[in-house]
């Protein structure tokens, strides 16, 4: 008899709870999320799940021999799993293995291994977080958890390997299978400019980030794919490149996290030819300035989360220009016009479905 628990448990009482009782319980809900979520985290840090996936049941001691991990708190772990139904226990056996419903998202990395890894890393800058909340300063980006990073990329893997080139502008795409020269700004692991490296061989692409151990992951990205048209540099967004060097600028969703936005707006002027092409994804956000707006979105209930955890700390540090995440496309607009630019377009786009805004900015 394989033991499944329910997610939701029946209460001790059928007396349906005040809107206040309601509301305890909810935040406790929230709270178990996290410690859960964590758990899981920790399962997949420690190959749990993976010796599970690979040898269908297990003992406790047969997962701490194959995991190496102290069989003592694999005994917790696994009443907790089966507990929110990602493990079953056989009593007969005295086995544990994975819930077959679970299955597919245990083996999606950018189900489990992103939630699991992301937001455990967010949740450790709370002091960081309360300070910023208090002063106004900002967190820079490599000061959090290195689990932050790894997390971000396999957050948005699925999207750019599915839709990126799929919703690259006609300027930018006509630019890129004719050899031109395209800045990739904030590159991170370097997952965008390796992508539009492979997709159009003839372009020659220069991923920059401030952060040094991500260009680092970049270079090795790129020399395993055996990429020869793509480079990585360490820079900021208001010195890279020089005066007249490309075709086209990115920002793939970092713009919001610059705390120099507006240097690098003029920055792309700057180093772009003289009818350069800035193209932007961005999260979904609100046209203007408006509450009720970003209220509206279907992305309200997390990128404000996202903000407060980490875009609108990035985008505070040295009194910077404070974007976020929720930063409106009318400020997007002010400051590439403030640059030199003559208009900021929002356009329709497939990537709006998934969250996103495509914004190109024209001399």
């Amino acid at each position: 008899q394989i033991c499944r628990l329910p997610l939701h448990r029946t209460t001790m009482s059928d007396v349906p709870p005040t809107p206040a009782e309601a509301f305890k319980a909810r935040m406790k809900d929230m709270a178990m999320a996290s410690l859960q979520l964590n758990l899981i985290g920790v399962g997949w840090d420690c190959g749990l799940f993976d010796v599970l996936l690979e040898n269908g049941t297990e003992t406790i001691r047969g997962l701490a021999d194959k995991s190496k991990c102290d069989a003592r708190y694999l005994k917790d772990w696994c009443i907790a799993m089966t507990a929110i139904d990602i493990l079953e226990y056989n009593p007969s056996e005295d086995t544990f293995g994975v819930n077959p419903d679970a299955i597919p998202g245990i083996k999606d990395p950018n189900c489990v291994g992103t939630w699991a890894t992301l937001a455990p890393a967010l949740v450790m800058a709370r002091n960081r977080i309360t300070h910023a909340f208090k002063t106004g300063d900002g967190v820079p980006w490599g000061d959090h958890d290195h689990r932050l990073f790894h997390g971000t990329l396999e957050f948005f893997r699925p999207f750019y390997e599915n839709m990126l080139v799929k919703v690259l502008p006609e300027k930018v795409r006509v630019a890129l299978e004719n050899g031109g020269t395209m800045a990739d700004l904030g590159c991170g692991h370097g997952l965008t400019s390796c992508i539009l490296a492979e997709a159009f061989p003839k372009a020659t692409i220069i991923g920059y980030d401030y952060h040094e151990p991500s260009i680092d992951t970049a270079r090795q990205a790129a020399k395993e794919k055996g990429l020869t048209n793509v480079a990585f540099e360490v820079s900021d967004a208001q010195s890279f490149g020089s005066p007249g060097q490309f075709d086209i600028v990115c920002f793939f969703d970092c713009f919001h996290d610059m705390s120099v936005a507006s240097k690098a707006a003029v920055r792309a002027k700057l180093v772009g030819k003289p009818d350069v092409c800035v193209f932007l994804i961005e999260p979904l956000a609100a046209e203007e300035d408006s509450i009720e707006q970003q209220l509206a979105l279907p992305t309200a209930t997390a990128f404000p989360f996202f903000s407060c955890h980490v875009c609108l700390l990035c985008s505070k540090c040295d009194n910077g220009d404070a974007l976020g995440t929720l930063c409106p496309t009318s400020r997007h607009r002010e400051l590439f016009l403030a640059a030199g630019f003559t208009s900021l377009e929002n356009l329709p786009s497939a990537a709006n479905a998934m969250g996103f805004r495509t914004l190109v900015a024209l001399v």
